[in-house]
């Protein structure tokens, strides 16, 4: 945890070794490899790791909330919603709990969950997202449009993951691309998980995105370990897949 956030490989590499060391029955070793694996754009074998985690960790929060992010990137939000609401039950407090439920409402999109006004999100930010995933429901283009227009209209600060996602979503790719490339590079944010869902593939083809990819770390982690992103097996693999 304490060494460069962006050295996928020594984090690797310390974690199969915690892994393979069979010492304590902990889980807590498969949560940070299963959360590392996701950053890295591994989400199938990542979903498997955090599940092991969470079944030998199931009454430790962040276990299941990883899961359920976890889920979310590999396209099943309907699973992901059944460990959100476990990590709820596990929370602390009330106002940890009301975090989770947000992220449960903009990571899987949840319209009913994100009109709850107890939710600790600002009246700006939850009127664009709830007018981006109305937009995206609808085949009205003039709606998407003022959707998109909403969505950029927000502070930077206001400017999430969930937006980075509604903005591909809604056809801006290049804007969701800007966004999610802003985000993923603070340090406030914890790794480069948003690329990989399937809202985002999109932007994957942008011809900025090796050199983000070269700035993260990830290139260099991906053609030393000789292994590859999950959307690289795709049938139509995003360009940047040639340079590894």
């Amino acid at each position: 945890m304490v060494i460069d956030r962006r050295d996928w490989m020594g984090r690797e590499d310390l974690l199969k070794r915690a892994i393979a060391a069979h010492r304590l029955d902990c889980g807590c070793e498969y949560h940070q490899y299963g959360w590392m694996l996701l950053n890295v754009g591994r989400t199938a074998e990542a979903v498997e790791r955090l599940h092991q985690a969470n079944g030998m960790l199931a009454l430790y929060v962040y276990t299941a909330r990883s899961l359920a992010e976890a889920l979310v990137i590999a396209g099943k939000p309907d699973e992901a919603k059944t460990h959100f609401d476990a990590a709820i039950d596990l929370a602390p407090n009330a106002g940890f709990a009301k975090r989770l439920a947000l992220a449960k409402a903009t990571e899987t999109g949840d319209i009913d969950l994100l009109l709850d006004p107890t939710l600790p999100i600002s009246a700006e930010l939850r009127a664009g997202l709830l007018k981006g995933y109305r937009a995206r429901a609808s085949s009205d283009s003039a709606a998407k449009a003022q959707a998109v227009e909403a969505l950029l209209a927000l502070t930077e600060d206001q400017q999430t993951d969930a937006v980075a996602k509604l903005l591909a979503d809604l056809g801006a790719v290049r804007e969701a691309f800007q966004v999610a490339a802003r985000i993923a590079t603070t340090k406030e944010y914890p790794g480069p998980s948003i690329f990989w869902g399937q809202s985002m593939r999109g932007i994957l083809a942008d011809p900025g995105f090796p050199a983000l990819a070269t700035q993260l770390g990830l290139l260099k982690y991906w053609t030393t370990t000789r292994t590859k992103p999950d959307v690289c097996n795709e049938e139509s693999p995003p360009p940047f897949c040639t340079m590894i």
